[in-house]
């Protein structure tokens, strides 16, 4: 395992994985799934369930944190209550991101250059309603669906 300060890289059978750990709120973990996809996108992810809380030990001042670095760890891939996000999961994200945001400003812009439009020009601008209204529904299914 690597550590960076807020996440693991485990190395096991199937694979790299990057592990953090989730929430209980549904709502916090769509965001933990759309920020790892942006974050980490050559890296499969796993999310894994949020622990409960346990009260800590007081620490005396010598103690040192140490992490365990066996290859024999735990994979966390395989819990059943993990949401594993693989690197295509992440590109098909970012590129649905990608689209609907720049439809949304070609459609702002549009608007704004575009006093009274064209027939043709109304068109143009209905269809990037359209992109980044469908490309908004399209995320919301993707992060719905990876949370399921």
């Amino acid at each position: 395992m690597a550590e960076d300060r807020k996440h693991y890289v485990l190395k096991a059978e199937t694979g790299h994985f990057r592990v953090v750990v989730g929430s209980a709120n549904l709502i916090a973990n769509t965001a933990i799934i759309a920020l790892e996809s942006l974050s980490a996108p050559a890296e499969a992810s796993v999310i894994t369930p949020a622990l409960p809380i346990m009260p800590q030990e007081p620490k005396s001042s010598d103690s040192m944190m140490h992490w365990r670095t066996t290859d024999g760890a735990h994979d966390a891939s395989k819990d059943p209550n993990a949401i594993v996000i693989s690197r295509h999961f992440k590109l098909v994200f970012i590129s649905v991101l990608a689209i609907t945001t720049l439809a949304g400003l070609a459609q702002i812009i549009m608007a704004g250059i575009w006093g009274t439009p064209t027939g043709l020009q109304q068109e143009v601008f209905s269809a990037m309603g359209f992109a980044w209204k469908v490309g908004f529904g399209a995320i919301v299914g993707l992060l719905g669906g990876k949370l399921t």
